[in-house]
């Protein structure tokens, strides 16, 4: 931005006119100079406090320049807090002042004033008209220092509509001006104010000429603040060039400064270029640590454009933390502080970022909603800059919904060697691909930007795989991922959730793993390409089994940890000096480093598959990374059957006896594979009568057992047990319910023993990091919650309503309005439950605990020692986020009636994953309680896996809304085989086999017990 000293120029000026008032004893010109240290230290409430003391000195004495002088920097003041309009109604008050006194001077500053407001407004063209009729003022009276402070003024206006030849002539009209009367400080600004036109031109070598020029001036008059600005603008520019480290220096000297004199408003400043540097980096935690404290200073002064800017730049890190949920949270507070404050350009700013938001989930046509509310704004501003960025955020939505000729035509007004290098591999002209993100790559390499080189590297795998290159396609997928994960080593669990589905640039940072893993298996690297499957897989889920397991004991070797220490010692030595040489710019030392600690890894990496061999535990707990297929827990009957979905097709892998025995791929678009699943899953949804289940289409289900299962369980032996592990659009399936054959019908559960696990590595942390006893106490169920006022029992009463056969079988999570309506959800009761709790308890006896009805509050859950029983039940209603978009996650419905806060009647998949358990089984009977929002990399994120989060062994959840009658037979029978016995996976295989019996085959149609799936086991 425009680097302009206004406000100390305009106090200054009106000071004179005050000094020679008589001393009084609420002295004026106390009071403004009092107002004008605070407001250059940034306490603006305190300069307020004091301008509006001596304005109601000069109210009180009417004396009228003093009523002006203080309106006027009153003005000022709200305009450096953002409140434009507070800042317009005193400025035009202070020049109604000047007018009826004929202070000329006086007339030309407030003019100048306006023109500043409106251009803080985004309302350049009545910024223009202002700042030249207080030129023309300034040449009238001959004031030269107002006419080089309106030169400078109107500068800033074409400098920010991007009339760059207009802008410098007016700036070196200035500067002349400087130079002739001897003005020191405006010499220094019109210099910086030069300096940030030819940054924008990209003549970093002129920009940084001048502003060195201005900064050498500051220095010599002992203007902190200037010299502090001036360091800011140099830093700019070397971020400009991709320096991170020498603009790391420049910020950190100019925050230094900004503290020395007490300007909060420049250490926010400061602190938000710095946020912008880690961020560029790729250092997340600290960039997002700088953007807070910016924000905090930014509300502590009332800064509200500030609060704007680090709210949009926190958002922007959400985004690439892949948290979008959060980020639109963000965007739209900013957003809605732009509006207050009519800061246009700001909410064009706003607006761009929410159209990213939308973009990367997926939302094209809110996302060009938004780009094209932003593209009109920047179009009436005049705004040039913006309206590159924008027509190019525009052609990207195009681009992603496959419409090329739309995307190249916004290309070619907006540039960029990544989005025509996406283009082209979108074109398939894989040469040009690699021409475009190789030029791009040569330059990110020198400047580090993080996400400008995983783009770059994801843009060279694709394009050298399209090429048929694989070996070449390899190495840059590798470095992806080399990469990604030495940026997640930095970041908190929280900022972990969502990493793997952010997109950067277009590309997906799970794309780096689904690439590997496809040219490793056209390159025949199977055991590879198994290991880079699970590299994002469920690793949330892993790496919390290995922190619940940090208090054991393992006792390795002192030889084997010393050697370990030693290691892990080198490694953070090199990565603390390629810290210190990155900021030196030695970047031939640091690519030299950089070859000594990848040796250094790899012998690491030696050691942990060793210690993986001999003390498991230990490394599980240690190290929670992906796991080899040598290094699975696997029974020696299961195999593991574990698939890789990417966005052309689906590789398989079978693990048995401690190697991937067989592997293969699946040719099928992603969007054909989407379609097919759910085409399947549309026959179980929404059922309300028995003329629905005919729906269900068994060529279909015979189709995708052929496409899926056939081929990977065609080597191996009929009634094998296998693990599933499903990926993407796969997690929706009850692979059990897949027909084999469709006349006779025969399902691939009737074959064969399934089980489900999120990957490889967490079910063998799960099977070896929970041994220990069985916890003292059997069985915990709740059960048949209250969820409306009108329900019989709030009353003390039992009352059963009378319903046809199938209304009692069936139970819907979205009931008729009425029915226990809660925010927009309504759930009917479930009485059956009722029953499964009372059979439960008569199952297992005095071990068994409940609560039901009323009794089914989260206070009374909370009450629970979950930890303490062995089986879990909750026999409720399940809402995914979709359901329930103010919750934002899925949750269990508990008593609705009689809670304080609307929350309360839920159990969230928050709430679950930080609640302790140690049971063998959970099963959630509630509808869908496997669905849940999609988080790339994690598998399906839900309630099951929150469950195996807090601790529990194997957990059972259902895929669709199931029938109570149904339900509650077949967990009844799975209880009972569970308590003869049998392990979970066999209880659950007899269970289904029990219900398809029950009542002479009324529930034989899989949309009984297909829906029910084990997850661990």
């Amino acid at each position: 931005m425009p680097r302009r000293c206004l406000w100390t120029l305009s106090l200054l000026f009106l000071l004179i006119l005050l000094l020679a008032l008589p001393a009084q004893a609420q002295d004026p010109n106390v009071l403004m100079k009092e107002g004008i240290e605070k407001a250059t230290r940034g306490d603006f409430r305190g300069a307020l406090a004091a301008l509006e003391k001596g304005l109601a000195w000069a109210k009180a004495n009417n004396h009228k320049q003093a009523i002006g002088a203080f309106t006027s920097n009153i003005g000022n003041l709200y305009s450096s807090l953002g409140d434009y309009p507070k800042a317009l109604e005193y400025h035009q008050a202070a020049l109604k002042i000047s007018r009826e006194i004929g202070d000329k001077q006086g007339e030309g500053s407030h003019l100048g004033s306006i023109g500043n407001v409106y251009f803080s407004l985004g309302d350049y063209p009545k910024a223009l008209e202002y700042h030249q009729a207080a030129l023309k003022i300034a040449r009238e009276i001959g004031d030269k220092k107002g006419e080089g402070s309106d030169l400078g003024n109107i500068g800033n206006v074409y400098f920010s509509l991007g009339d760059y030849p207009k802008a410098l002539e007016h700036y070196q009209q200035a500067l002349k001006i400087a130079k002739e009367i001897g003005d020191k400080k405006g010499e220094g600004n019109r210099l910086g104010n030069i300096g940030l036109v030819y940054s924008d031109l990209g003549d970093y070598p002129k920009a940084l000429e001048y502003h060195q020029a201005a900064l050498k001036i500051s220095r010599e008059i002992g203007d902190k603040k200037g010299e502090g600005s001036d360091l800011g603008n140099i830093g700019l520019v070397y971020f400009s060039l991709g320096d991170y480290p020498k603009a790391l220096e420049y910020h950190q000297a100019a925050l230094k400064i900004a503290r020395e004199i007490g300007d909060k408003k420049g250490e926010g400043s400061d602190l938000g270029n710095i946020g912008l540097v880690y961020s560029s980096l790729g250092d997340y935690p600290k960039a997002l640590e700088h953007y807070q404290q910016a924000l905090k200073i930014a509300k502590e002064i009332g800064d509200k454009q500030g609060q704007g800017n680090r709210l949009g730049n926190i958002g922007n890190l959400y985004s690439s933390l892949g948290d979008y949920p959060k980020a639109l949270e963000y965007h739209q507070a900013a957003l809605k502080i732009s509006r207050e404050i009519g800061d246009k350009k700001g909410e064009g700013s706003d607006l761009v970022n929410i159209g990213n938001v939308y973009e990367n989930l997926g939302d094209y046509p809110k996302a060009l909603e938004h780009y094209q509310q932003a593209l009109k704004t920047f179009e009436t501003l005049g705004t040039k800059s913006e309206i590159r960025i924008t027509t190019g955020n525009i052609g990207d939505v195009h681009l992603e919904q496959g419409d090329l000729a739309q995307a190249e035509k916004w290309f070619q007004q907006a540039g960029g060697p990544i989005r025509l290098g996406r283009l082209a591999l979108a074109k398939r002209d894989f040469p040009e691909a690699v021409k475009k993100f190789k030029n791009s790559l040569t330059e990110d390499e020198q400047s580090r930007n993080a996400e400008f080189l995983f783009a770059d590297l994801i843009g060279l795998g694709l394009a050298h795989e399209g090429l048929q290159e694989y070996k070449e396609a390899k190495e840059y997928f590798q470095r992806a991922v080399t990469f990604i994960e030495d940026q997640r080593t930095s970041l908190t669990e929280s900022q972990k959730t969502h990493f793997y589905e952010a997109k950067i640039h277009g590309f997906p940072r799970i794309l780096a793993y689904q690439g590997l893993a496809r040219v490793l298996e056209k390159l025949g690297d199977h055991e590879a390409g198994f290991r880079t499957s699970e590299g994002a897989r469920a690793r949330l889920l892993s790496e919390a089994f290995s922190r619940q397991g940090r208090a054991g004991a393992f006792n390795v070797p002192a030889a084997l940890l010393q050697q370990e220490s030693d290691l892990t010692t080198r490694i953070a030595g090199y990565r603390k000096m390629m810290e210190k040489l990155f900021e030196q710019k030695q970047m031939n030392r640091y690519a030299e480093i950089e070859k000594e600690l990848a040796g250094q890894r790899k012998e690491l990496e030696a050691l942990v598959n060793r210690l993986r061999k001999e003390h498991p535990e230990y490394a599980a707990v240690k190290y929670p990374t992906p796991l080899a297929a040598g290094q699975l827990a696997l029974q020696s009957e299961e195999v593991l059957l574990s698939f890789q979905v990417t966005d052309t097709g689906v590789i398989w892998y079978r693990v048995a006896g401690g190697r991937v025995a067989q592997s293969g791929w699946i040719e099928i678009a992603i969007k054909d594979l989407t379609r097919m699943v759910k085409d399947y899953r549309a026959a179980f949804e929404g059922v309300s009568g028995r003329k629905d289940l005919d729906k269900h289409d068994a060529g279909l289900s015979r189709k995708l057992f052929d496409l899926l299962l056939a081929p990977a369980l065609a080597s191996g032996q009929a009634g094998e047990k296998i693990v599933l592990v499903p990926d993407g659009v796969l997690g929706l399936l009850p692979f059990e319910a897949l027909a084999m054959s469709t006349s006779p019908v025969k399902y691939a559960g009737d074959e064969y023993d399934l089980a489900y696990a999120h990957s490889g590595t967490s079910l063998t942390l799960a099977r070896t990091l929970k041994k220990g006893g069985k916890p003292g106490r059997a069985m915990f169920v709740l059960a048949d919650p209250v969820f409306d006022q009108k329900d019989a029992r709030v009353q003390g009463q039992v009352q059963v309503a009378q319903r046809n056969e199938f209304q009692i079988q069936m139970m819907r999570a979205i009931a008729e309005p009425g029915v226990g309506l809660v925010r927009g959800l309504s759930f009917p009761r479930l009485a059956e439950t009722g029953v499964l709790a009372q059979q439960l308890g008569k199952q297992f006896g005095g071990q068994t605990s409940v609560l039901s009805g009323l009794q089914a509050t989260k206070a009374q859950l909370s009450k629970q020692p979950l930890d303490q029983f062995q089986y879990l039940v909750f026999a409720t209603h399940g809402v995914l986020d979709k359901d329930a978009p103010y919750l934002k996650q899925p949750a269990l419905v508990l008593t609705q009636v009689g809670t304080k806060n609307w929350l309360d009647g839920f159990f969230t998949l928050t709430e679950v994953m930080s609640t302790r358990m140690t049971c063998d089984v959970a099963a959630l009977t509630a509808c869908q309680t496997g669905l849940g929002r999609n988080v790339t990399g994690e598998g399906v994120m839900h309630l099951g896996r929150g469950f195996q989060y807090a601790g529990a062994k194997s957990v059972l959840v259902s895929l669709w809304s199931v029938a109570e009658e149904s339900t509650t037979y077949l967990i009844e029978r799975f209880f009972g085989r569970l308590k003869e016995g049998q392990p979970p996976r066999q209880a659950l295989r007899q269970a289904r086999q029990d219900l398809r019996a029950y009542k002479n085959g009324l529930y034989d149609h899989p949309f009984f017990w297909g829906a029910f799936i084990l997850i661990g086991g």
